[in-house]
């Protein structure tokens, strides 16, 4: 035989093989979806039989999997930030996880878990303060929402497009200039520890607090919550349940209930 004509029946015979495999992963990947929305009904019917009242559509809308992502502090961000406010700084490790920078132009000081102070007495304005941080700190994943009055003006943290949760920095005007403080995040680009638990798994974590206590759901949004580690922060999903008089947090890890600052 011609080796050409081996040749054609090979690639054939390839072709047929991907096609079959790309159905059987197709056939997969429906079975997974249809199975996680059979658990998510059974899930919602449990947290109803529980006495909890809720429109169950805000439920099919959560995604149906979130990464968990571990981001490292960086120093040498830190120091890009300090100098792109401060200009030629000095640094004082004052122990603790705390790095205060100081020049002519004010300070700006870094804590573990995102937590920082800025003040500027070189005159200028907390609109131009805030843009210039979250600007110099961006990271690709991550963007920011500005918000403020007359007062101050604030920035809350994205990630994904989803909020996280406690990530906020304020600014303010000062005698001589601007002041910020709050939380945000500092570090490089942040990578993946896992996945998060499945809708229905999140609901039967509701479902266990539904048997404590009345829960009347008017809202459920997925958020983000920094638990500050040693070599920086894990950015886990987490549910934020909006009830009548109060909202709670369910972390998408484990289903918990956490407290969120």
């Amino acid at each position: 035989m011609e080796w050409n004509k081996v040749k054609s029946m090979l690639i054939a015979l390839l072709l047929v093989v991907n096609l079959l495999l790309a159905l059987n992963i197709q056939t997969l990947i429906s079975s997974q979806r249809a199975n996680e929305q059979e658990s998510l009904g059974l899930a919602l019917s449990l947290l109803e039989k529980a006495g909890a009242q809720f429109d169950s559509q805000q439920f099919w809308d959560m995604p149906r999997s979130t990464a968990v992502l571990l981001g490292e502090r960086s120093t040498e961000r830190e120091a890009q930030i300090a100098g792109a406010l401060l200009g030629e700084a000095s640094l004082n490790e004052a122990g603790g996880g705390v790095s205060i920078y100081t020049s002519a132009a004010g300070s700006v000081v870094f804590r573990s878990g995102g937590l920082f102070e800025a003040e500027l007495n070189d005159g200028t304005n907390p609109a131009d303060l805030l843009e210039h941080i979250v600007q110099t700190v961006q990271v690709r994943g991550m963007g920011y929402e500005i918000s403020g009055d007359e007062e101050a003006v604030s920035a809350q943290l994205l990630l994904d497009g989803w909020m996280v949760a406690g990530a906020v920095l304020t600014c303010r005007a000062t005698e001589e200039g601007a002041a910020a403080s709050g939380r945000w995040y500092f570090g490089g680009e942040p990578v993946s520890e896992g996945a998060g638990v499945s809708r229905a798994e999140m609901v039967v974590a509701l479902t266990r607090i539904a048997y404590e206590r009345p829960l009347n759901i008017l809202n459920v949004q997925l958020v983000y919550a920094q638990e500050q580690l040693r070599s920086g922060v894990r950015l886990s999903p987490a549910w934020r349940i909006e009830l009548e008089n109060e909202q709670i947090f369910l972390n998408g890890s484990t289903g918990q209930e956490i407290s969120v600052e």
